[in-house]
């Protein structure tokens, strides 16, 4: 049965109308027993939709395959479809995107005790990308009508219920992206529990369609679409009694050459064989992507497939624990004897491509070696352009949150750079490996990167210049106050020495002294006199008494006294001694001051002096050779 075409016309018209952007219905129930033909409607409507409108936009999740919020997230992006609004290279993209981040997440998810905080910090990264991806196409995200279907609802794990309703419920409620989301759920049959997963997430008005049986009409349409089997319309009902499924089955039995077109190409073989005997031609073309990558994830598949098949051959591998194992962060490894058995597959099949492939794979180990996270692949694409960078650089060039990502990114992985003064570098075995896994496809270098680079070097290079003419004046300058400063220090050291000698060595005023007057003396005048008068009157005196006489009047009117004299505190100060050990004190603070501005000087002389030398330096690189650039 085509899987275009239904014989459920009006069901189909129904459900178009109801939830095309002008429908005013917000979810639908599609109810009926087993092989009524829910899915194969759901599958109808899901290739129509996205054509109704440029911004319609579709996904498709069978909840009866899905054992995780992740395994949500994963089938949400492989059936993703829109409008001719959004391009398929944006929903590839979009695919490319998650199936990094959904590398990380995984990882993520082994080291996070807390599982509700990973279920909700998965939401929100889920939303984020589809809310980046959808606004680059167009900014305002309102315009987009998406529709939410879960086919089977009633089969989805619990754990995948409590997350829909929860945090991923959360998440679109505050998304521009799902404001006028619609809902399309299908069930065995409705029932409270089912009522209570919409009462949780808030759908209030939940329409319900419960598929009917075929009529005569429609089981002859639905036979004439398959087998075209010349068989009456009574006979159909009869035999299938309106069931599609039990009408396939009735009219699969009168034919063996459409056998094979139900076969599942997801069955795997109940044994491994590794002559690849027990694989049907679509799993060989799985394992053919899967054997080369040394450790499998959507990421590293996307180097050998395209995003969707990717998506299509990790899950499938993941169902089938047979083929490989799991290793701790959440990355398959294919068996050895079932890869060396596809390698000689494929070097039978197309050797060219398997040299080809195998070259790719080397490349892509040794890459994710030295830079295991596939969210920073891009640095180093980006970076191997260069010769060398430096801060300055990466700042001018890259935008704020790039900048910052990128260093960084430098010094988590300081084994891949090496740095030279101001200067870094990709060591040349990490730029060769980035070099050959940009050739591989694992991204360009962003557009216009090295003509700014030769702009940025022309810019500091003057910068370099007009810095250097600064420091040089500025050297000068400081030179000079040194030599001003040191005269200084000289001339307290002076003064510092006098006062010294003022403390040890007190001057003669503050010493007692002698002093010599002369006053009368009475006593001696008289006795002088007398003497005199006697000689002149009584002639027991003579001359020589008269000469006594006088040498005494002589003396009684000149008599000396000695005085001891201090020295008088009040004009002196009361302690001089302190006085001078005050401005001795002063003087020293002011040498100690002079001479570690001294200090301070000559060390930004020696700073000075260093950074003249670096710019001077003749080691220094350009960031992109002028040679590289005329080769390119």
């Amino acid at each position: 049965m085509s899987k275009k075409e239904t014989v459920r016309k009006s069901e189909l018209a129904s459900l178009k109308s109801s939830l095309s952007e002008a429908g005013s219905t917000r979810c639908i129930l599609i109810t009926g027993e087993k092989g009524i033909g829910k899915t194969h409607l759901i599958s109808t409507l899901g290739n129509s939709y996205p054509k109704l409108s440029d911004y319609n936009v579709w996904t498709q999740i069978d909840g009866s395959s899905i054992n995780s919020p992740m395994d949500f997230c994963s089938s949400f992006i492989r059936s993703l479809s829109a409008g001719d609004g959004v391009s398929p290279d944006s929903l590839n993209l979009l695919a490319h995107e998650y199936g990094k981040q959904s590398v990380l997440l995984d990882r993520e998810r082994l080291k996070i005790d807390n599982e509700f905080n990973f279920d909700q910090n998965l939401a929100k990264t889920f939303i984020q990308l589809l809310e980046e991806r959808f606004g680059a196409v167009n900014s305002q995200l309102s315009r987009y009508v998406p529709v939410l279907c879960i086919d089977n609802l009633d089969h989805v794990a619990k754990s995948v219920v409590d997350w829909f309703v929860g945090p991923f419920n959360q998440a679109i409620r505050k998304s521009g992206l799902f404001k006028r989301a619609r809902f399309l759920f299908s069930a065995k049959e409705y029932n409270d529990k089912l009522q209570g997963v919409f009462d949780r997430f808030g759908l209030d008005r939940v329409r319900r369609l419960k598929l009917q049986n075929l009529n005569a009409s429609q089981c002859h349409e639905l036979n004439k679409q398959t087998y075209n089997r010349k068989i009456t319309s009574t006979e159909l009902i009869d035999n299938s009694k309106g069931n599609p499924l039990k009408l396939l089955n009735f009219l699969r039995k009168y034919t063996i050459y459409n056998k094979e077109d139900i076969k599942l190409d997801t069955q795997s073989p109940t044994k491994v064989l590794t002559d690849l005997s027990g694989f049907s031609e679509k799993e060989i073309e799985r394992l053919s992507f899967a054997a080369y990558p040394d450790r499998i994830n959507r990421y590293n598949l996307e180097f050998f497939s395209d995003s969707r098949d990717a998506a299509f051959c990790f899950n499938w591998l993941k169902r089938n624990s047979k083929l490989c194992t799991t290793a701790d962060d959440g990355d398959l490894v294919l068996r050895q004897d079932i890869r060396d058995a596809v390698f000689s597959h494929c070097e039978f099949e197309n050797s060219e491509l398997h040299e080809k492939n195998k070259i790719k794979s080397t490349i892509l180990s040794a890459y994710l070696n030295l830079f295991p996270n596939p969210n920073e692949h891009w640095i180093p694409v980006n970076l191997a352009v260069f010769d060398c960078f430096n801060r300055s650089l990466v700042e001018n060039i890259f935008e704020p949150l790039e900048s910052e990502e990128i260093l960084g990114f430098i010094d988590e992985h300081p084994d891949q750079f090496i740095k030279n003064n101001s200067q870094i570098c990709l060591t040349d075995d990490a730029k060769l490996v980035t070099q050959r896994f940009s050739e591989i496809g694992g991204g360009q270098p962003i557009d216009g990167i090295k003509e700014k680079a030769l702009v940025q070097w022309e810019n500091d290079l003057e910068s370099i210049r007009k810095k250097k003419i600064k420091l040089e004046q500025e050297k000068i300058n400081i030179g000079e106050e040194v030599a001003g400063i040191e005269k200084q220090i000289s001339h307290f050291n002076g003064l510092k020495e006098q006062i010294v000698n003022a403390i040890n060595k007190p001057r003669a005023i503050n010493k007692p002294r002698k002093e010599i007057t002369f006053s009368v003396s009475k006593l001696l005048v008289v006795i002088g006199l007398v003497t005199i008068a006697l000689s002149l009157i009584s002639s027991l005196f003579g001359t020589y008494h008269a000469a006594i006489g006088i040498a005494l009047t002589l003396f009684g009117f000149f008599w000396p006294s000695v005085q001891i004299k201090r020295a008088n505190m009040a004009d002196q100060g009361l302690n001089p001694k302190l006085a001078l050990e005050t401005q001795q004190h002063s003087v020293e603070h002011r040498i100690n001051g002079l001479t570690s501005r001294a200090s301070t000087l000559n060390n930004s002389l020696v700073s000075i002096t260093d950074m003249l030398t670096e710019s001077d330096d003749d080691t220094l690189v350009p960031y992109v050779s002028e040679k590289q650039d005329s080769e390119e």
